[in-house]
């Protein structure tokens, strides 16, 4: 065997894939070597001592994350490169659970490879990126967290490092981007995932009743007090508090909030005995924190304890790649509530949604989709289908897309006039329609058609 500082092991039942790598990462001089099963791939781990391995998570004999498994208990510093053919949110935080560097999708890309290799070989001592218990198999039915996009594969990263560890998270994000999603990822891959997940929406409540609806009361602490009750901190128990909107909250129940998280200790309204707070909180808030704290509107000792993981989930028009993704699940989800099943949608109604902004992020996509697919006629979803939808949508949130100083028009540069023309034609020529159907305000759509010399017929 050649001795080179830096070995690799390829482990995929593809051997045109596995060799394809193998001469790849040879011609970069790195000492790599194959394996086309997981028991062969075991004992050239032992043998060969590399310091990354790309494994594949369907090979013919073991399954990959059981490899995994067998791998991280011989030698736990070897850094392991999960590849599957397939997305799949379950296998990504299961792979990071049980401690591997990275995953990737096939078809496989060379850039990504060099980045990992680059990354893998730049640690001067090779350690593990994480220790991690075993994971307990868990399926979600409920939800899943779906796209492909780098950030939503460093969100499936994060939720699978955090969930091990009873650290309090803060997730940021726009309405309708999945927050609470990630919060039960988190809860749900944890090993407190048989305690209870209980959920606040600091907004909806009112502020007069938060205080007893967090901390319980005692019989008698208040007119209508009938009888003692259990408040949210004490339901919990040594689950998953997951606080919706805690920027909403009051100055008051942030200090009361604080000493929660700073004692580990509560006492119901009205009574005097102390109940221990074992749970894990997580804060969610659409609003921008950062501000908050600048204004002093959210106290930063608070925001301290809340954000010992910060995970920011991206508004839905900067992944726009998962869009395709999105709408497939999205479409099974809601076939199986409506009993109406569509085959497919069609490229140009795809191409028509994926130069929309979704202002309302997932959450508006879905609601997209439920109307077309209600109002659908045939087994696919059509442009035409989709089409009418959106123009009503952008019309009706003219107003908000007036305020826009920038011009960010849903199509291509190239194709602004044809599309300008297009708008104009099909509202008879009125300004204000026609900038809501562009998503652009009407000043910007005069100065628009000056610059692009359409006069008015």
């Amino acid at each position: 065997m050649k001795v080179y500082e830096k070995r690799i092991l390829i482990i995929d039942d593809e051997e045109m894939l596995a060799e394809s790598l193998m001469m790849f990462l040879s011609e970069k001089k790195y000492n790599v070597e194959c394996a086309f099963s997981g028991q062969e791939g075991v004992e050239k781990f032992i043998s060969f001592r590399p310091h990354l391995v790309f494994l594949d998570v369907k090979l013919p004999d073991i399954e990959g994350l059981e490899v995994l498994k067998k791998m991280k208990n011989i030698k736990n510093d070897t850094h392991i490169v999960v590849i599957t053919a397939y997305h799949e949110m379950d296998i990504a935080i299961k792979a990071m659970q049980l401690g591997a560097f990275d995953y990737l999708i096939k078809p496989l890309d060379t850039r990504e490879i060099d980045r990992i290799v680059e990354k893998v070989f730049s640690y001067t001592v090779f350690s593990s990126l994480i220790g991690v218990e075993e994971f307990t198999k868990y399926e979600f039915e409920d939800f899943k967290i779906i796209g492909k996009s780098k950030s939503i594969k460093e969100i499936l990263k994060t939720i699978g490092i955090v969930s091990q560890k009873k650290v309090n998270v803060f997730i940021e994000g726009e309405t309708g981007t999945g927050k609470e999603l990630v919060a039960k990822a988190i809860h749900f891959y944890s090993p407190f995932k048989e305690k209870p997940f209980v959920a606040i929406n600091c907004a909806c409540v009112v502020p007069t009743l938060f205080e007893s609806e967090l901390f319980g009361y005692e019989k008698g602490a208040f007119t209508g007090a009938l009888k003692t009750t259990r408040g949210k901190l004490e339901i919990v128990g040594k689950g998953t508090l997951f606080l919706d909107e805690v920027g909403e909250l009051s100055c008051d129940m942030q200090a009361k909030l604080l000493r929660v998280l700073e004692e580990r200790e509560f006492e119901r309204v009205g009574g005097s005995q102390k109940i221990a707070f074992e749970a894990r909180v997580i804060a969610a808030t659409n609003r921008d924190i950062e501000k908050l704290l600048k204004e002093g509107k959210f106290r930063e000792d608070l925001f301290y304890r809340l954000s010992v993981v910060r995970i920011k989930i991206p508004p839905l028009r900067e992944r726009i790649e998962d869009l395709p993704l999105l709408i497939k699940h999205l479409l099974g989800k809601l076939a199986k509530e409506t009993g109406k099943f569509v085959k497919g949608v069609e490229g140009d109604a795809i191409k028509l949604m994926s130069e929309y902004k979704w202002p309302g992020n997932v959450r508006e996509l879905q609601n997209v989709l439920l109307e077309a697919l209600l109002r659908a006629r045939g087994p696919i979803l059509l442009k035409e289908d989709i089409q009418q939808i959106m123009e009503e949508r952008i019309y009706n949130n003219f107003n908000s897309f007036d305020k826009r100083e920038d011009f960010r028009p849903t199509f291509e540069n190239n194709q602004e006039k044809e599309k300008i023309l297009e708008a104009l034609n099909r509202t008879n020529w009125h300004r204000g329609k026609a900038a809501a159907l562009l998503g652009i305000s009407r000043p910007t759509l005069r100065k628009k058609m000056r610059e692009l010399g359409i006069l008015n017929e």
